[in-house]
């Protein structure tokens, strides 16, 4: 028998893992197969997910620290009872879905840590342009300390709030995905965005003017 013939007689395990994987291709299969408690589909969902939750704790908590693989385990606990309890239904991809729910986690852990109560403000009477808030994000965020500077202040929003400001500015999703992704309506999805953009903005304001001495007067 030559060697390519035993080759071929042997199952390759990597190529079942990798057929097995194919099996179960789509969203709507992945969460059928979870809910049916398959575990192999389990892992591949984790599989799948674990990079955008780790994307998404990265950019609201700014790096990994000692309590980041268990926040990583918490938004794959929350997302896996999220399906298994049928709150997810395939209104947008399973990546937005993680997206979401790992932003919520990530601004409360961020609120916890700053333990800063949440300023109130009156909303914007105009949005602005979606560049123009795109490039305010960008360079509000290329400094290490103005990174800083906006993560204090989300952390001092609403979580309601932050989680659409974030999931709008940062992730790019639109308003209606939003609405569904947070179980609201479209005007109050659009509500919270331009609620928090304002609050934002003033409390960037407040806060790096505080970090400059607020006492500072020229000579």
């Amino acid at each position: 028998m030559s060697h390519r013939a035993l080759d071929e007689s042997v199952p390759d395990p990597v190529a079942a893992v990798a057929r097995e994987a194919e099996a179960v291709s789509t969203d709507a299969e992945l969460v059928a197969a979870v809910t049916r408690g398959d575990a192999g589909a389990t892992s591949r969902l984790y599989r799948r997910l674990v990079p955008v939750i780790d994307r998404t704790l990265l950019r609201v908590l700014g790096g990994r620290d000692r309590d980041h693989e268990d926040l990583v385990q918490l938004s794959l606990e929350h997302l896996l009872r999220s399906i298994l309890h049928q709150k997810f239904r395939l209104d947008c991809s399973l990546q937005h879905w993680a997206a979401a729910l790992s932003s919520r986690l990530a601004i409360s852990e961020l609120r916890r840590r700053t333990r800063t109560p949440s300023v109130l403000t009156e909303p914007d009477a105009l949005e602005r342009q979606r560049d123009e808030r795109l490039r305010a994000w960008e360079n509000a965020s290329r400094a290490t300390e103005s990174r800083d500077l906006v993560r204090r202040a989300l952390a001092r929003i609403a979580v309601e709030r932050a989680e659409v400001l974030y999931l709008y500015e940062v992730e790019g999703f639109q308003l209606a995905e939003i609405a569904k992704l947070t179980g609201v309506s479209v005007a109050s999805a659009q509500s919270r965005l331009v609620r928090g953009r304002k609050q934002l903005a003033e409390l960037i304001g407040k806060l790096g003017h505080r970090s400059h001495g607020e006492d500072d007067h020229d000579p």
